[in-house]
């Protein structure tokens, strides 16, 4: 029993939380609600439970970066958008990108990706993981969790399937960009899709969006962050205001405000970095 009471608790607190954080969002949803109004998920998957709780996907964390990019002079042209999924963060900047190249590699996925996007004419979908070679790869995912599927070895209780892999230095040769904005979430695989961007960031000096996981980060720093410093990138991330752990200072809306901050090193904490701003200089 107290475990299913602790769970009730939980669960009360992330919906009230998640409620409270997409306050400021309902206006802008009621002037656009095609937004999220016709988008198909899986019923089971994490993802989908928060779009149901919330109008926009994590509005306020796109919104913060998408804000922060602009004051930063940054021109929005084209958006590469590394692991897809349902296609929630390209339909959320389809408006101010000119192109949106998105990438997603399950079969299912790709289908629902497919039926998300296919009344939004600046967005193209390619069925590939991003990563540092062109091959074929198993893939794996827990149960419920589609969202987290990810090209990293897993425990045997979770589901498989392989897909196609590819690069984005293979998938942009001979494009022209005047500005690239690359958004990677590929659980774990970040570090190799950037190995496999080295002659787009030589040309091009994208502006990166990355996650970072918190098993990734030691002494201050993980192999994603080193390697773009190593290539003169600035960073900075968007997080919530209130960083201590009592869980009900974390519902009041003047704490759950995002900042956005300098970053120097990286600190061990769980979901901090998910979308870690990357400017080159």
């Amino acid at each position: 029993m107290q475990i299913i009471d602790n769970f009730r608790h939980l669960f009360s607190l992330r919906y009230a939380r998640l409620a409270i954080q997409s306050a400021h969002t309902q206006e802008e949803f009621r002037k656009n609600p095609s937004a999220t109004e016709d988008l198909v998920g899986f019923v089971y998957d994490q993802v989908t439970t928060d779009l149901i709780i919330t109008p926009r996907y994590e509005a306020n964390f796109i919104d913060a970066w998408l804000t922060f990019l602009k004051d930063n002079n940054v021109t929005f042209d084209t958006f590469i958008d590394g692991g897809a999924h349902i296609g929630m963060t390209s339909r959320a900047v389809s408006p101010y990108f000119k192109k949106i190249i998105a990438f997603e590699p399950m079969d299912l996925t790709f289908e629902l990706l497919r039926l998300n996007t296919r009344n939004t004419e600046n967005i193209e979908i390619r069925k590939a993981a991003l990563f540092n070679v062109t091959s074929n790869r198993k893939i794996s995912f827990g149960k419920g969790y589609v969202s987290g599927a990810s090209l990293e070895p897993v425990g045997e209780t979770h589901v498989s399937q392989m897909v196609s892999t590819t690069t984005l230095d293979e998938e942009l040769k001979g494009e022209r960009f005047k500005n690239l904005v690359v958004k990677l979430d590929v659980e774990g695989s970040e570090f190799n899709a950037l190995q496999g961007a080295e002659r787009t960031i030589a040309k091009h000096k994208p502006v990166f969006i990355i996650e970072i996981l918190r098993r990734k980060i030691n002494d201050g720093s993980s192999d994603s962050f080193k390697f773009l410093k190593e290539r003169g990138y600035k960073f900075y991330n968007p997080e919530i205001k209130y960083r201590g752990r009592n869980r009900i200072k974390k519902l009041f809306s003047k704490n759950s405000q995002i900042v956005i901050r300098n970053v120097e090193n990286l600190e061990k904490v769980s979901g901090l970095y998910n979308y870690l701003i990357c400017l080159p200089t």
